[in-house]
Order: C-alpha cells, then sequence, then structure tokens
C-alpha cells in the first residue's frame, strides 16, 4: 500500500529521477551491464504506456517482489516512472 500510495503521489517518479541523476554521474563505473539495464530504465521513463511497459520487459527490468513488479509496471503503463 505504501509504494501505491508512493506511486499515486509521484514520490515514485521523484526518488527515479533522483536515482538516475546519481547513477548518470558515476555511469563510468558501472559495468556493461549495469550501463545496458540504466539505459533501459531510462527508456521505459518516455514514450507512451506500451512502449514503456514493453522497455521494462525487453531489458529484463525488475524488482525483487512479484508486487513490487507489479507497481513498477503500472508506474511504467501510468507515465509514473
Amino acid at each position: 500500500m505504501k509504494r501505491l500510495n508512493a506511486l499515486a503521489h509521484g514520490r515514485f517518479a521523484d526518488w527515479n529521477l533522483v536515482n538516475v541523476a546519481a547513477l548518470e554521474k558515476c555511469r563510468d563505473l558501472l559495468d556493461d551491464d549495469g550501463r545496458r539495464t540504466l539505459n533501459g530504465f531510462k527508456e521505459a521513463r518516455e514514450g507512451g504506456p506500451f512502449q514503456r511497459v514493453w522497455s521494462l520487459w525487453r531489458n529484463r527490468i525488475h524488482r525483487q517482489t512479484a508486487a513490487s513488479d507489479v507497481a513498477l509496471y503500472l508506474a511504467a503503463a501510468l507515465g509514473k516512472l
């Protein structure tokens, strides 16, 4: 419920924005897989709902639990990443 509340109020997107910016600053420290994942996540924050969800799926971006995965895909579909 906390995640859904954060999603509904834009905190999830704000948190992701801060984290993406931090990862971009140390991009050179990431290995190739880490850079691909970061690029895929950034891609999943753009475009239409289907493109965003497809980008998560195609880049195998996921969370640690099924419930968190549902929230991630819902956020992508709603443009709240």
